[in-house]
């Protein structure tokens, strides 16, 4: 079963995304995400979604070098496979 959301902005259920440098590392921590766990139910795959909200520019950019994250990635939606299944 999902956790709670720690905010009511955001389902954010364990889930961050970080800026390393010119790196963006999407994570999950099921410490975080999950309420229980259920071998009936397994996890097999965290979603990130609606990349095509998330504005992104170069460090130092102006407003007008904004580009959708889903532009540089070529995808809304990023998935992970979870291996073993939790």
């Amino acid at each position: 079963m999902l956790a709670t959301d720690q905010t009511d902005a955001a389902q954010e259920r364990g889930t961050s995304v970080e800026v390393l440098g010119n790196e963006l590392l999407f994570s999950w921590d099921p410490a975080l995400g999950l309420e229980q766990v259920d071998p009936d139910d397994p996890i097999t795959a965290a979603h990130w979604a609606g990349l095509n909200d998330v504005q992104v520019l170069p460090e130092g950019g102006r407003a007008d070098e904004r580009v959708p994250l889903s532009s540089l990635v070529g995808t809304t939606l990023v998935s992970v496979a979870i291996s073993p299944p939790l």
